[in-house]
């Protein structure tokens, strides 16, 4: 059998970058818990979804431990390791939210007050006006944010699929 490739657009090394991505967020926030990190593609139709963060103690179990899934969507990676950042700081709004025992969205769709003031804490932004569907889902990643992962945002700009969703 032959080595499996480790050229930077493997799944194996996209992960992996993914994973550090995510430990680089908790090194700064370590209430956030660890994930076992998932990726494909995002888009259904004219569905789209740029990740999601997901809590069930059933789904992945190892040694009597779990963990939570996390799921950047693939068409995300070729956006930009800055695009990604941002997915990933608002999936850790998520985690953090379900770590403290607060309610940050409705209907799962709908971000709320919470959501919009833990992803302040995080470093992002919120919209400039609530969206009636989405809430404050669409915060985005400061300045300085964006300046403290820099070397993360590299490292994701690095491993990105040279691949466009369309």
């Amino acid at each position: 059998m032959g080595s499996i490739n480790s050229a930077p657009t493997t799944g194996r090394h996209i992960v992996s970058v993914l994973e550090q991505a995510w430990q680089d967020i908790r090194d700064r926030h370590p209430e956030i818990p660890d994930v076992v990190v998932i990726t494909g593609r995002g888009s259904e139709g004219e569905w789209m979804t740029w990740g999601h963060w997901h809590w069930d103690p059933a789904r992945w179990v190892a040694d009597k431990s779990t963990k939570p899934e996390l799921f950047p969507a693939g068409d995300l990676l070729g956006l930009g390791g800055r695009r990604v950042m941002e997915a990933l700081l608002h999936d850790a709004v998520h985690g953090l939210a379900t770590v403290r025992g607060i309610d940050d969205t409705m209907a799962y769709r709908y971000h709320n007050k919470h959501f919009l003031r833990l992803a302040r804490e995080l470093g992002l932004k919120g919209p400039k006006d609530r969206d009636p569907m989405s809430g404050y889902s669409a915060c985005t990643i400061t300045g300085k944010t964006a300046r403290e992962y820099e070397a993360t945002i590299a490292a994701l700009d690095a491993a990105g699929m040279p691949y466009v969703w369309r």
